[in-house]
């Protein structure tokens, strides 16, 4: 397997903003396991997928997690490296770590506008005063993507099967509308 990594532009059977480390697809985690996404979008070499967790900053996080076999693990370690990003080899479990706890802490937060007419300047301020968040989870949600969210969440449920997936009326205004949390 090549150390090469390279973006994927025109092959249909993977979205976009995927990337190949060698015959390998990687991609940010959409809320399904890696063997699901190998299963349902298999990769023309027969790869199994490499899958990526969310981080605040790509271009400064010290530690990254990833799910994927051991094979593309040792790979992905090694171009990271280069840029002085660890590799944090996970479970292969669904949303991963960052992305899943962001992405329901965000879909609390547009609960608690829901049922409470609280704005998410508000929401996302009493979030990083009182919890020492970085980010609000609204705000990170938007730099996420309302839709990837969205997608994350439904994935999510329908993995698990448990209703604490289930989307915010103001999480799916948003994504239907194309809009987002603060603009």
């Amino acid at each position: 397997m090549s150390g090469q990594a390279r973006p994927i532009n025109n092959t249909k059977s993977l979205p976009r903003k995927t990337l190949r480390f060698g015959d390998t697809p990687v991609a940010l985690t959409d809320g399904r396991i890696a063997a699901e996404r190998s299963a349902v979008e298999p990769a023309a070499s027969g790869a199994p997928w490499l899958l990526l967790d969310l981080a605040r900053d790509f271009a400064t996080t010290p530690l990254l997690g990833a799910t994927g076999n051991a094979e593309a693990l040792s790979c992905a370690a090694a171009v990271l490296q280069a840029a002085d990003i660890a590799l944090l080899a996970l479970d292969d479990v669904g949303g991963l770590v960052v992305m899943r706890t962001v992405a329901c802490l965000a879909n609390e937060a547009a609960d608690l506008m829901t049922w409470t007419g609280t704005r998410a300047a508000d929401i996302d301020i009493a979030m990083r005063l009182g919890t020492a968040y970085p980010v609000g989870p609204l705000a990170w949600a938007d730099a996420v993507g309302i839709s990837r969210v969205v997608r994350v969440l439904e994935n999510l449920q329908a993995h698990y099967g448990d209703m604490r997936y289930r989307r915010s009326p103001q999480l799916s205004a948003r994504h239907h509308a194309k809009g987002s949390f603060h603009g």
